[in-house]
């Protein structure tokens, strides 16, 4: 996946592309300045995704200014878990097995499992391959996962502890829109039967991937496929001390435990064997992939989260004293000398912010953005010594200071309040953005056939007015 970043200085924002997301039709799209605390970018909680990139480009206008914006880019699927392939087993007596071969039709974001097995139970089992992680440890018989990034190689696994004319089994499974990780497992260890049990284990959401996994000390003719479910490859050996594995997935709609139960074998003669549950929720993301950009404001902005075409630079007088309001009390009771308080967490600062604007039209547009009653983001360069955060402002005031004047002072009350959620955001963008984006009018009329398509994507301030 490439995500790329622009920072457009002229609107005051960070554009964001990404592509090469496979088979996503959503995107999560994070901005961090320290790579442990994310945050979604408004818009970013659901970016539309189609072949393979996000449908259009995303604007971020609150990113942090004067450092490292670090963006991430998560492509998701709404489709369900589904079986892509499986190759075929590899078995022989005693030693590694492979290198493997990738199943047919993985592509980036898909989870590939591989089940192995030695014969050689309690004292030899598989090792784990560079890369892949460990999901169930069966001792003898283990399940690892990786998720495909469309560039690593499948490995050949390897084996500690066995000893010569043991057979070993290994087997591949691409599934897509799976986690890599087991919300839930269960394993056991059988005695002597002719059956392979395996353990119950209980669902957690809808939708979950269930693997059932089966290893047996001897070989088979055949082994029926559980009731409900699809066979991924069963695979005997008899190269050297015989040996057996078999497992097969259920995808449900509905979370529903699974029980314990029995793989019916049927030849060979009774053995010890090792059964598995194994359930996987849907994957949160299916691959990721972050970039950075350092943005550097010059001029102090006043912003609208949800109506960017009103974003304006102001011209800041005074950033006003600052209050931080508290909320708690004293009162008196009766027959004590101290009163008892009532305590609360403080009220975010309150501040009078005093901008001037030169013009009549300077002051129209300013008129604008605060007639919206939009929550409301002071954008703040770096450089200076108060900081940004997202307001709402109450009576605004504004002064000529002589009659005739054209300039004017305007007193704002602001009230900081907490941003409003990230799928609050706007879907409509600027004429720049349009200049931006299609080279000619041939362009702009294939991409919107009529003026209401084009008025639906372009803002005008005068539509906050209503009268």
């Amino acid at each position: 996946m490439t995500v790329t970043l622009t920072y457009d200085a002229t609107n005051a924002r960070v554009r964001i592309s990404a592509t090469a997301l496979a088979a996503a039709d959503t995107a999560l799209v994070e901005r961090s300045t320290d790579l442990v605390t994310w945050t979604t970018v408004r818009g970013g909680v659901a970016a539309a995704a189609a072949a393979g990139a996000l449908v259009e480009t995303l604007d971020d206008y609150e990113f942090a200014d004067g450092v490292v914006n670090h963006y991430r880019v998560r492509g998701q699927s709404s489709a369900a878990i589904s079986f892509v392939a499986t190759t075929a087993a590899s078995t022989g007596s005693s030693g590694s097995r492979g290198p493997m071969t990738l199943p047919v039709g993985t592509i980036a974001g898909d989870v590939v499992y591989i089940l192995a097995s030695t014969r050689n139970s309690g004292t030899g089992t598989p090792d784990l391959p560079a890369g892949w992680q460990l999901l169930v440890d069966g001792s003898n018989a283990r399940l690892f996962g990786r998720v495909y990034d469309g560039v690593w190689a499948m490995p050949t696994v390897t084996f500690t502890g066995g000893a010569a004319n043991e057979d070993t089994i290994t087997q591949a499974a691409t599934f897509r829109n799976a986690a890599v990780s087991p919300t839930t497992s269960a394993k056991q260890l059988n005695v002597a039967a002719q059956n392979i049990a395996y353990p119950a284990a209980g669902a957690t959401v809808d939708g979950m991937l269930w693997l059932r996994t089966a290893w047996k000390q001897d070989d088979w003719t055949s082994v029926a496929t559980l009731a409900g479910a699809t066979e991924i490859g069963e695979a005997t050996s008899t190269a050297g001390n015989d040996a057996g594995q078999v497992w097969d997935y259920l995808i449900q709609t509905t979370a529903a435990d699974i029980a314990a139960g029995s793989f019916v074998v049927t030849g060979g003669a009774a053995a010890i064997s090792r059964g598995m549950t194994v359930g996987f929720a849907h994957a949160d993301y299916l691959n990721e992939q972050t970039a950075t950009v350092t943005p550097a404001l010059s001029a102090v902005w006043l912003k609208s989260p949800t109506r960017p075409f009103l974003n304006r630079t102001v011209i800041v007088v005074d950033p006003g004293d600052t209050t931080a309001g508290g909320r708690g009390g004293a009162g008196d009771v009766v027959g004590r000398t101290f009163p008892v308080a009532t305590t609360d967490v403080r009220r975010a600062t309150a501040f009078g912010l005093t901008l001037r604007t030169n013009t009549a039209g300077d002051a129209q547009t300013l008129g604008y953005i605060l007639g919206s009653g939009d929550v409301l983001f002071l954008h703040v360069p770096a450089a200076y010594d108060w900081p940004g955060r997202h307001v709402t402002v109450g009576d605004a005031t504004s002064h000529r200071p002589f009659p005739q004047s054209v300039a004017r002072t305007w007193t704002l009350p602001c009230q900081q309040v907490a941003a409003p959620g990230p799928d609050v955001a706007a879907a409509i963008g600027t004429w720049e953005s349009v200049l931006a984006g299609y080279a000619t009018w041939d362009d702009v009329l294939a991409a919107f056939p009529t003026w209401a398509d084009l008025l639906a994507l372009v803002g005008d301030p005068a539509e906050v007015i209503v009268e």
